[in-house]
């Protein structure tokens, strides 16, 4: 049986199908496996442990949006480490596609691919990621996936087939999680390093009195960035 035929008949009926269990989403706890990947056999709780962790699912190897995003994410790999973020690839392509895959960006971009991309796509877990077609077979979606040091699921973005995903927008909204999680404030849209935070007393916020914030709304204050915050993309540790 082919890997598209497989997918879709376990899709079918696996339990957490019949049963209407949704499938992962936001504050999940992502399940543990043993995959083999480009860099050999990990188990995921145990390779991320103590880190963030960055999934990026794709549908194959040596297409031309995969291609610009492995390229993108290549070229980030100190501000993925001072992010304290492992980064791991999925996609629906065999280990010697990818293997060949990744030797040719090398030998084009003149960057090794410094991280593991898995290679066995277990049934099971294309079920929960879902799956689209594709020149007439299923694959994997475009999909992000950012998971915390307990292997929560923090942030899902899907994306078309035909669009690649914005790797700053992926680390920025690490960023401001990990400062959010740690200073207990709330990030307004459009953030970016240096902007204000946001919070607001309905939340429990105490004035500090200074004179850097500033109550546009009464659910509304702006508050600057906490004293105590490192700069996560300049090699502070989060």
């Amino acid at each position: 049986m082919g890997l598209s035929a497989s997918i879709s008949k376990v899709i079918r009926n696996h339990p957490f199908r019949r049963a209407g269990t949704p499938p992962l989403s936001m504050g999940s706890l992502f399940p543990d496996f043993v995959a083999t990947t480009t860099m050999g056999q990990i188990r995921l709780h145990d390779w991320s442990k103590g880190s963030w962790t960055f999934l990026f699912v794709h549908p194959l190897a040596a297409t031309p949006v995969c291609t610009s995003e492995l390229v993108s994410i290549v070229g980030r790999q100190k501000q993925f480490d001072a992010l304290n973020t492992k980064v791991i690839g999925l996609n629906s392509s065999p280990l010697h596609d990818q293997d060949a895959w990744h030797r040719d960006c090398a030998s084009v971009f003149g960057k090794e691919v410094w991280f593991p991309c898995i290679a066995n796509i277990d049934p099971w877990l294309a079920a929960r990621l879902g799956t689209e077609w594709f020149t007439g077979r299923q694959v994997l979606p475009r999909k992000t996936l950012v998971l915390d040091p307990d292997m929560r699921v923090r942030l899902v973005l899907d994306y078309p087939l035909a669009l690649g995903r914005n790797v700053h927008e992926v680390m920025r909204c690490i960023e401001a999680m990990q400062i959010a999680d740690r200073c207990d404030v709330m990030v307004p849209a459009d953030w970016r390093r240096g902007d204000p935070f946001v919070t607001a007393r309905s939340c429990g916020y105490v004035p500090s009195g200074d004179e850097d914030d500033v109550t546009f709304l009464p659910y509304l204050t702006a508050i600057p960035e906490p004293k105590d915050k490192t700069d996560l993309l300049n090699g502070g540790a989060p």
